[in-house]
């Protein structure tokens, strides 16, 4: 559900005039390189990734969505937390360069002012993240080989998923 309502946001932010969605894109090039930079560290500071996704996402979706769809975003986000906390701690660290080629395709489509493909980056980006937080909340005894596998899969479902759309 959060994907899809960033994903009707982003599209509305790449509707946006060029000067505002400029605005936007740099400062989505920013935290991209923050997320990029911090995570490369030996220990990254799971909490710091955390908080850069969380603000790159919030400034993606708050630059144009109407209130009500703040509104719902606003409902179901909290109950999504817990997963992020998880996505954070266990996926997230292992797939930084993943993640912010993601967000690159994100800042491309906003730049571009392509609402189409800003709302497939978005959910891409989500359906890949919940992937991995499946693959690990449902099988994290699996040998490293299986583990390949399964995420491998999991990836390229959640892939025709959102190119479906």
């Amino acid at each position: 559900l959060v994907a899809l309502h960033e994903g009707h946001a982003a599209a509305a932010a790449a509707r946006l005039p060029t000067d505002r969605r400029l605005e936007l894109v740099a400062e989505l090039v920013s935290l991209n390189e923050c997320m990029r930079r911090d995570g490369s560290s030996p220990t990254p500071s799971r909490d710091r990734l955390r908080d850069i996704d969380a603000a790159f996402h919030h400034a993606c979706t708050h630059a144009a969505a109407g209130p009500r769809l703040l509104a719902l975003l606003d409902v179901i986000k909290p109950q999504a937390e817990r997963y992020n906390r998880v996505y954070a701690n266990e996926v997230l660290p292992k797939r930084i360069a993943d993640a912010a080629a993601e967000h690159d395709a994100i800042i491309r489509a906003l730049r571009a002012g392509d609402p189409d493909a800003a709302r497939r980056a978005v959910e891409t980006n989500y359906g890949h993240g919940t992937a991995e937080l499946t693959h690990v909340i449902e099988a994290p005894e699996v040998t490293d080989q299986q583990s390949r596998s399964r995420r491998s899969a999991s990836i390229t479902l959640a892939k025709k998923r959102s190119d479906a759309r």
